[in-house]
């Protein structure tokens, strides 16, 4: 019923206590949406650009189906940061509201006693928790039937179209069975292609008529790409820009692809002047991420430099600007996250700096998501229908890393080829068959999508029309006037000295780490033939005490500082002559700071048929000298290290690693390996020299890189 109906309800009272505004009035579509809910008990999607107010249409539905009699409202929203806004938002509107997820168990059975009292207007998870034993039977086994609404935010993350697919997303559909016949369910989202518009309605069982869609286009904001190819350049740049802003007193998001990246970039920004400024992601505490969203709200720090654990839904209406240092992987997961600015502000700064490595790290997380046959067939056979086995255990028997092996796992569960249980995962006997053209038209899609953002990057005219029209935007398009395409005016930026100095020092001071290979690829023993058997037995699963104990780099490629050094003494080599000190002075240093367990008692030299294979063995020469370590024979490498890099995946690369480096010397002394390379890229060359070091009686074995694409 509606409150027109029904008397009981002020559907304008409640928006303006909402929204603080007594002038406050609903959009068309937002009313269309909220009839549909309350009256008709309607499924419906609604696809609306950042700041529109979908999550008003929730807000007001519950409390209008409050009032009629109905229960609370089922919130399935992707990440703490975002649940976190929305339950203070609908604490504001007057809804009683709570969460529940792995940092509140303790306060699990107190939010159910609300939920059995009647108390409780909202309860919000994670799509995770649809697939949680404890909540299943706790919660949607026995109480799935109170629920009034069931609101599935940031829906594209449930389709296997969109740009950040989370499988236990589509437990949705399932869930819809448990629900009370005739429950009104709400799909949102600001980014949702046609593609995967159809593929929401499909899962939702939701009628054409039911998606309410607008135009995108955020009118506040003034996009711009600016491209440094060389690092110090990029970083000295951003440097100046992010302190203009705090000068100006402007909120500021700086999104990075990587953890590593939130350190570093945050550490520049400090040691070139700003003094509000701090590092976000998702490996820290929660307390600690809450206190500073709350800095960031509060204008304590001006600046967040973040990775995508901050970006979707994080509500900031005076967010004034937004850079991203390497872009995401698709044009839909920019725009989610540039739509954090300018929502209550006339202006709002938008910054794109693509860099060389961001095309990798998307490939790395296509991956990680799109899993091969051979990895999949490897986890279900390792999995009994009758003894739960947990992921920790099942890496010792299934060639696939921890985070390829959880998101498999999940894909599995919602299939129901495997079911999550307490005390691990059981195989349920449910037969499963690759499906290789449905998987080859993902990864069409991914790279499509991948060849966008540069085709974006690199164009042309509008850059607003042009990232609309990749969103299948509705509304009417042309240029915008305010983008960098259309001649719109930006502040100019002024790189100092100072700045320039500072994030020079930062470059070269700051710890380069790379992961170590911990597993070899699947059917690696099939391609690779002989070269991948050892003492009579094929080289798979885990590499245990075979791999780097831990993998260094002197510097980032590209850097504008490290590499210059590394450029100069490969030209000195060449010429004869012998390389300034500075780059020995550099790797001294490095050393000097690595924590190692046990220091190296010798040293060898990985040489390839690269140019810097001769810089690797004056390198480890130097180091052996000035170390006092026993200058051991060097690992010899058939092949060049970007040959190796270009075979495309991990285990061309892998097999071919082995055939190239088929041996390596026996130490003179038992102990610690340091092993020094050229250029690291994948690093299974290094892998692959570190497990033949260690079949030589090598201790373990620890790597330096002179540079690392990383």
């Amino acid at each position: 019923m509606t409150s027109e109906e029904t008397g009981q309800f002020d559907r304008a009272a409640a928006l303006h206590r909402l929204t603080g505004r007594p002038d406050a009035e609903l959009r068309p579509d937002q009313a269309e949406a909220i009839d549909a809910l309350v009256r008709d008990r309607a499924r419906v999607l609604v696809v609306q650009r950042t700041g529109w107010g979908k999550s008003a249409v929730y807000f007001l539905a519950c409390q209008e189906l409050r009032a009629a009699g109905s229960g609370p409202t089922l919130l399935v929203s992707p990440l703490l940061a975002l649940m976190r806004d929305q339950l203070r938002a609908a604490e504001d509107a007057g809804l009683v509201a709570a969460r529940i997820d792995s940092t509140n168990v303790d306060d699990w059975d107190d939010i159910l006693g609300q939920l059995d009292d009647g108390v409780l207007d909202l309860l919000a998870v994670g799509p995770e928790r649809l697939a949680n034993p404890d909540f299943v039977s706790r919660v949607l086994g026995p109480k799935a039937q109170r629920f009034g609404l069931l609101v599935v935010d940031e829906a594209h993350a449930a389709s296997a179209w969109g740009h950040d697919f989370r499988p236990d997303y589509r437990r949705v559909a399932g869930l819809l069975g448990d629900l009370a016949p005739g429950t009104p369910v709400l799909a949102c989202t600001a980014t949702a292609t046609e593609r995967v518009v159809d593929d929401l309605a499909t899962l939702l069982d939701m009628a054409p008529d039911r998606v309410i869609r607008g135009e995108l286009d955020r009118r506040s904001l003034h996009l711009r790409v600016v491209d440094r190819r060389v690092t110090v350049d990029r970083l000295a740049w951003l440097a100046a820009w992010a302190l203009d802003r705090h000068a100006e007193g402007t909120k500021t998001i700086i999104f990075v692809q990587t953890v590593a990246d939130t350190d570093l970039v945050a550490g520049l920004l400090a040691d070139a002047g700003h003094p509000a400024v701090a590092a976000y992601s998702g490996r820290q505490d929660p307390d600690e991420r809450v206190r500073l969203e709350a800095g960031l709200r509060n204008g304590v720090m001006t600046c967040l430099v973040a990775t995508s654990a901050l970006g979707m839904g994080y509500d900031l209406p005076d967010l004034g600007a937004v850079a991203h240092l390497g872009l995401p992987g698709t044009l839909l997961d920019y725009y989610q996250a540039i739509g954090r600015a300018g929502r209550a502000l006339e202006r709002a700064e938008v910054v794109a700096l693509p860099t060389p490595q961001q095309r990798r790290i998307w490939e790395h997380f296509d991956s990680v998501s799109l899993p091969s046959p051979e990895q999949i067939t490897a986890v279900v056979d390792a999995l009994s229908p009758d003894q739960p086995t947990s992921a920790m255990a099942m890496e010792a028997v299934a060639p696939v890393s921890r985070t390829r092996l959880e998101t498999l796992l999940k894909v599995l569960a919602v299939d129901g080829v495997v079911e999550r249980v307490r005390g691990g995962y059981l195989a349920t006997g449910r037969p499963w068959e690759p499906d290789p053209a449905v998987r080859a038209a993902l990864q069409r899609a991914r790279r499509d999508e991948h060849d966008q953002v540069e085709r974006w990057l690199a164009a042309d005219g509008c850059r607003t029309d042009a990232l609309l029209e990749a969103l299948d935007d509705l509304g009417a398009r042309g240029p915008c006037g305010r983008c960098d395409g259309c001649g719109s005016d930006f502040p100019a930026v002024e790189v100092t000295d100072e700045v320039r100095s500072a994030v020079k020092r930062r470059l070269v001071a700051a710890e380069v780490v790379m992961a170590p290979r911990r597993q070899w690829p699947a059917s690696l023993a099939e391609v690779a033939g002989p070269a991948g058997i050892v003492d009579g037995k094929p080289l798979k699963g885990r590499l245990g005490p075979a791999a780097p104990s831990d993998l260094r780099a002197l510097g980032r490629e590209g850097d504008g500082v490290v590499d210059d050094l590394v450029q100069a003494a490969m030209d000195a080599l060449a010429a004869g002559a012998t390389p300034a000190a500075a780059l020995v002075e550099h790797a001294v240093g490095v050393l000097r700071d690595w924590k190692w367990a046990a220091r190296p008692v010798a040293v060898t030299a990985l040489v390839s048929a690269d140019g810097d294979g001769e810089l690797a063995t004056w390198l480890a020469d130097q180091i052996a000298t000035l170390g006092r370590m026993d200058r051991m024979a060097d690992v010899g490498c058939a092949a060049s290290l970007s040959d190796l890099d270009a075979r495309g995946n991990g285990v061309q690369i892998a097999s071919a690693a082995l055939q190239a480096i088929p041996a390596a010397p026996t130490p003179p002394v038992k102990g610690p390996v340091l092993l020094v390379t050229g250029a690291a890229g994948t690093t299974w060359a290094v892998t692959v020299a570190a497990a033949r070091l260690h079949h030589a009686g090598a201790g373990p074995v620890l790597c330096l890189a002179t540079t690392t694409r990383a």
